[in-house]
């Protein structure tokens, strides 16, 4: 498994930068705070279970109470409305609003894409004539969110292997029912992500054409912890302990997949064989500026998105 090795450095220094309030130095001697977090129970959730199960939190002096979200809209109207202090959302939904206005920030990044371990690849079916980007014009394609990260990155790939994102169609179709609809024809073309893309794969109806989000950037961060600004700046301590909380947990958890395939196998209610199967993901270790700005320049491209200050975004006040 891969993992990120970008320095924490330069994010901590801009939430320095941003007045938050240094640490405490013996925060783990003090009385935790509770933080209530909420996310999605998806592969990049595991650190966070070993951060609980394994002290971390409260060795950086905070505990932390996470309750599981159902959708990823409702995590990013929960932290906008405070009733939860931090959240995981796709970095694309968070984005979009901050672009109407909403104040959130980054605290710390989830799942962050390596292209040298892609695992999200844009599917047709066994029988299907497509090759390339050309092949894709003027056919239907299959999200599970219309304007969302899915889109662009089928939008980004068709450019950039020969073809016109401007005449494709896209519908809005569940993940469970993408490959079969495109096994039988019913639609051209759609991307998966582990595990549904492995599980797919290995029943012989549909083939890869390539790397969907690779198309994006080689790397960027596809989910975020976020916050709504107001909760980061009024407990700057808090904030810095979960960002170095996660990064901490992010590399262990990255170096150690025996033992988060421990922690999935509960989480996410498969078998240590699918996920031992599986392309696994990264465990972002860091967030920065450069990393968003792939996303952002896509989302303002592809969908319209206005555009947001990721140095705003990033660094919280």
């Amino acid at each position: 498994m891969t993992f990120l090795t970008a320095s924490r450095r330069a994010f901590l220094s801009g939430v320095a930068a941003a007045t938050i309030a240094p640490a405490l130095a013996d925060a783990q001697d003090a009385a935790p705070t509770k933080v209530r977090v909420s996310s999605i129970v998806t592969e990049d959730v595991a650190p966070l279970y070993y951060a609980q199960s394994g002290g971390i939190f409260r060795k950086n002096g905070i505990e932390v109470q996470f309750d599981p979200a159902t959708g990823g809209s409702a995590v990013v109207a929960a932290v906008t409305s405070g009733a939860y202090d931090i959240g995981k959302a796709s970095v694309i939904s968070a984005f979009r609003a901050v672009s109407r206005g909403i104040p959130l920030v980054a605290v710390a990044p989830g799942w962050v894409f390596e292209a040298s371990n892609s695992s999200a690849e844009m599917i047709v079916a066994i029988n299907s004539p497509v090759k390339s980007g050309a092949d894709l014009n003027g056919k239907t394609i299959a999200v599970s969110s219309l304007n969302e990260l899915n889109q662009l990155a089928a939008m980004a790939w068709v450019d950039k292997h020969g073809g016109d994102s401007k005449s494709l169609h896209f519908i809005e179709l569940p993940v469970a029912s993408s490959a079969a609809a495109v096994a039988a024809n019913r639609i051209d073309a759609t991307i998966l992500l582990e595990p549904a893309l492995s599980k797919a794969l290995a029943e012989g109806q549909v083939r890869s054409i390539g790397s969907a989000y690779g198309a994006l950037g080689s790397t960027f961060p596809v989910s975020a912890w976020i916050s709504n600004r107001t909760w980061a700046t009024a407990h700057p301590e808090q904030t810095r302990a979960f960002a170095r909380s996660m990064s901490t947990a992010s590399d262990y958890m990255n170096r150690h997949p025996n033992e988060e395939t421990a922690i999935l196998t509960t989480a996410l209610k498969e078998t240590p064989d699918t996920l031992r199967a599986m392309k696994r993901v990264a465990d972002g270790t860091s967030l920065t500026v450069a990393m968003l700005t792939p996303l952002l320049t896509a989302a303002e491209k592809y969908v319209g998105m206005p555009s947001i200050s990721l140095q705003d975004f990033v660094v919280q006040t």
